[in-house]
């Protein structure tokens, strides 16, 4: 059997297993909630319509900010790609990370694209696609944190069979400090390399591997030097995905209101986003399916939700998702040239081909 098939059919298998779970999953969340698809369809069918349009549009809002975020971590490299042009790929990266198993499918049709398009600064191009994904992980662990804060005399007041989801939201409101380390790593790179032991491993890894790899790996350090004197447009970032999570949160509560929950704060739901958002970025269902469901029907619950809404709000929102995903595959239908970029990079150039783990 050839290498392309077996590939092929690992990736039907691991397609099918994703979309199997998230499906159960989602199952699992409605049978908890006794909701049944059909009771589903009439609450959707019977919410409130301005206000499902308004977090359908709420949405769109997020997936406009982070096309804006992008073109300005581009511009700092010195590639220039126009609103419009990074709109695509990004509804495109939407698509294919709700058909494919993990949440960062899309960036390689990204990678491939501006690979093609950035040439010789093709690797600082593709540096600023991983940025970007690290960029909006600090924003949510620095929304949760700040939520956290607020939220601490509710979290401390959840029954005891409720201990986890207390655990899991302490843990993702702390994982703010992985950020701020990160950021830190780049700010005082040479601080850090100057300690005992660690240039002398720096340079047997320059020695050890391969020309090709070193050479990447140099021009990602030089790209990401560039942020350093670019602090104000990282900063510009960073409040941008604060702002996208923040509006994700607000999302879920403008459905949670269309669906005629009236009990939680905004403030419950910004929180129970984070951790759910969280959970779901574990590259195990497509688009985290079922699992950012599952996690965000729990908070409801623990949090006081009203049963026959836990279910139907959580779902509600992945097809709010499932809507705009489809919105990206009509993009890539209607984009041939963008087909083609994405399925042929340019070969041979080294630049073009991303580190080990650059889209993990």
């Amino acid at each position: 059997m050839s290498a392309d098939r077996k590939r092929l059919i690992f990736s039907v298998l691991r397609a099918v297993l994703g979309f199997g779970l998230a499906a159960l999953l989602i199952h699992l969340t409605l049978k908890s909630t006794k909701t049944s698809v059909g009771t589903l369809c009439h609450e959707i069918l019977n919410g409130n319509r301005p206000l499902l349009l308004t977090a359908l549009a709420l949405y769109g809002f997020v997936v406009g900010i982070t096309v804006r975020r992008w073109q300005m971590l581009l511009a700092v490299q010195g590639v220039h790609i126009s609103f419009p042009q990074a709109a695509r790929l990004t509804m495109i990266g939407v698509f294919f990370n709700l058909a494919i198993p993990g949440a960062v499918s899309g960036d390689l049709v990204k990678m491939g694209y501006v690979a093609k398009y950035a040439k010789s600064k093709a690797a600082e191009a593709i540096l600023t696609i991983m940025l970007d994904r690290v960029l909006g992980l600090v924003g949510l662990f620095v929304l949760a944190s700040v939520v956290l804060v607020l939220s601490l005399p509710v979290l401390a007041s959840l029954p005891p069979e409720f201990r986890m989801l207390r655990w899991a939201a302490f843990v993702i409101g702390l994982g703010s400090v992985g950020g701020i380390l990160f950021l830190a790593a780049v700010e005082w790179r040479e601080k850090w390399i100057g300690l005992p032991g660690v240039a002398g491993v720096l340079e047997w890894c320059g020695r050890t591997a391969p020309a090709a790899v070193t050479r990447v790996v140099l021009r990602f350090v030089n790209a990401l030097e560039l942020y350093r004197n670019a602090r104000l447009t990282v900063l510009k970032a960073i409040l941008l995905s604060v702002l996208v999570h923040f509006s994700m949160g607000m999302c879920l509560f403008t459905i949670a209101r269309a669906e005629g929950e009236p009990h939680l704060r905004a403030m419950d739901y910004v929180l129970v986003m984070q951790v759910a958002n969280s959970v779901g970025a574990i590259p195990i269902t497509p688009g985290g399916f079922g699992m950012r469901d599952a996690t965000t029907a729990k908070f409801l619950e623990a949090l006081g939700a009203a049963q026959e809404k836990r279910g139907i709000i959580p779902v509600t929102l992945t097809m709010v998702f499932v809507a705009w995903g489809l919105v990206g595959a009509v993009v890539f239908i209607v984009s041939p040239g963008l087909r083609t970029v994405a399925a042929h990079p340019s070969p041979g150039d080294d630049t073009v081909t991303p580190p080990p783990g650059a889209v993990t």
